[in-house]
């Protein structure tokens, strides 16, 4: 497959849509949907677009040659189709202009920050792939030679000076396109997206995503017949996944029904995402992957780095790939001078922040009303009994532990078909300790310790959480309070969590004298 095989969604704008045409047929013949504006505001999205993945924009909407307003015309386009809600997308700029417009069209989207900035701008001239043909027809001087042929000669000149004020173009432009063009024009499309490399990874799982529920879609609906009782069969299907997924606690309205059954749809989708990730032939020579995976920022032309050295214990900060600093602490870096010191912590936090808010992602879900009846829950709790107990059995030295800076939490690790099948009358509840990135180095490794990995919420400020498997509990159900709860685990780390709290508890220590 090619790279522009995995694009989802692309959205086409060009106000003259003949100019357009061979780029929506050699879409279409790919099988890749696209939307056409011809940046109209009566014509325009009634709300800006989602899933966007490429935006096809031609530079010139108007007759001014004023770079200026050209390209703030372009940027209100961009606003107004596309949301900042979008995600990454690729802009392919398609016009007869760009050399005249395309640097500074680059260079000040930066700052317009209410327009969604594109993850790479490309740019494919028109003149390579389609001719624009003048006929001599000469459109003032026709108008005018008809008045004059009725008695008007004396308005000639006055119409032909009318007409060209208003912008009525001297001659009527036709398109003319060559032969094998939409070939042509797939070729180097494909040629230019081979630049979009990490991107077009997250735009491969997409694809294979969307695949994946197309074929469940498929195959669930031809589980019965295509005829008049096809409605009824898969209706009672739907319903029978819904009971399957909720148990007893399975209401009797719509809304139960559907949410349900969806989500028992959900347990089906990975495998079928398995099959079309393990089927799909991954091109070795379309990514490129980075031989030392690091965190990099630019600072007076220098390339500066940070990573964790091999065996995980220190962080290693290169400059222009030549090893700079190393520490095994946030805390060592005190005593350097003042700009290596402020560029190792800025590093440092942008480290933090990425494995933050990826962990974060993979691990947890934000507090809702979606994921209330299952467990997995953090909570916020007060107990100063119980918070010293477990700092003095979390922490190394609890005199440095300031406890402004941390916070008692609880995890809610009862089964999850007690609450399907609506049978949990209390609780269980394992007891731990939220701390801040500075106190990391600070958690005791011990068997009955576990910490799960850095974590970022979004706010900014990463954090661990320490558990100590000695401190668990039962609670009523009814303690549990919506507005005391922070977010939740996924299933995935919850596994890990009771898997680790089983073996500790099921050790079988010394047994003899």
């Amino acid at each position: 497959m090619g790279n522009m095989d995995i694009l989802d969604k692309v959205l086409i704008i060009d106000d003259q849509y003949e100019e357009v045409l061979p780029f929506i047929k050699m879409l279409g013949r790919e099988g890749i949907s696209s939307i056409y504006w011809d940046g109209n505001v009566e014509t325009k999205p009634k709300e800006p677009l989602t899933g966007i993945r490429l935006v096809i924009l031609d530079m010139r909407f108007s007759p001014s040659s004023d770079t200026r307003t050209i390209i703030t015309n372009l940027y209100t386009l961009l606003r107004s189709a596309i949301s900042n809600e979008n995600g990454p997308y690729i802009l392919c700029v398609w016009s007869k202009h760009d050399s005249e417009y395309l640097r500074e069209f680059k260079e000040g989207i930066i700052d317009e920050h209410s327009v969604p900035q594109p993850y790479l701008i490309l740019n494919i001239e028109k003149n390579r792939f389609i001719k624009i043909i003048n006929p001599q027809d000469f459109i003032p001087e026709e108008v005018a030679t008809t008045l004059a042929a009725e008695g008007k000669e004396e308005f000639e000149k006055e119409i032909i000076s009318i007409l060209e004020s208003i912008g009525i173009d001297r001659y009527r432009e036709t398109v003319h396109v060559e032969d094998n063009i939409i070939e042509q024009l797939g070729i180097s499309l494909d040629e230019k997206l081979k630049d979009i490399n990490s991107l077009s990874i997250l735009l491969l799982w997409e694809y294979l995503a969307n695949k994946s529920v197309h074929n469940l879609v498929k195959d669930i609906a031809c589980f019965s017949e295509p005829d008049v009782t096809w409605d009824n069969n898969i209706k009672t299907l739907i319903q029978h996944l819904a009971a399957a997924n909720a148990g007893k606690s399975l209401g009797d309205t719509a809304k139960e029904y559907i949410i349900n059954s969806l989500a028992a749809l959900n347990h089906m989708l990975p495998d079928e995402l398995l099959n079309q990730l393990m089927k799909y032939s991954i091109d070795e020579d379309t990514f490129q992957f980075i031989n030392n995976p690091s965190i990099t920022k630019t600072l007076n032309g220098d390339i500066f780095s940070i990573s964790k050295s091999e065996n995980k214990k220190s962080f290693i900060v290169r400059k222009n790939n030549i090893d700079y600093k190393t520490f095994k602490k946030i805390s060592d870096v005190e005593g350097y001078e003042t700009e290596p010191k402020n560029i190792c912590k800025e590093l440092y936090d942008k480290y933090l922040k990425l494995v933050g808010n990826s962990n974060f992602k993979l691990l947890c879900e934000r507090k809702d009303s979606t994921n209330c009846n299952k467990p997995g829950g953090i909570y916020k709790t007060e107990d100063d009994n119980l918070l010293n107990d477990l700092i003095q059995s979390i922490f190394k030295e609890k005199e440095k532990i300031n406890k402004d800076e941390i916070c008692l939490i609880k995890l809610d690790i009862s089964s999850s078909c007690d609450y399907a099948q609506d049978k949990l009358k209390r609780t269980r509840m394992l007891f731990g300790i939220k701390l801040e990135d500075k106190y990391f180095d600070e958690i005791n490794k011990a068997d009955d310790i576990y910490c799960i990995p850095e974590l970022n919420v979004g706010d900014g400020k990463t954090f661990k959480i320490a558990f100590n498997f000695h401190y668990i509990n039962n609670e009523s159900k009814d303690s549990l309070l919506e507005e005391d709860k922070l977010f939740s685990f996924r299933e995935l780390l919850l596994s890990e969590i009771k898997h680790k709290l089983s073996t500790y508890i099921g050790r079988i220590g010394i047994i003899n004298l």
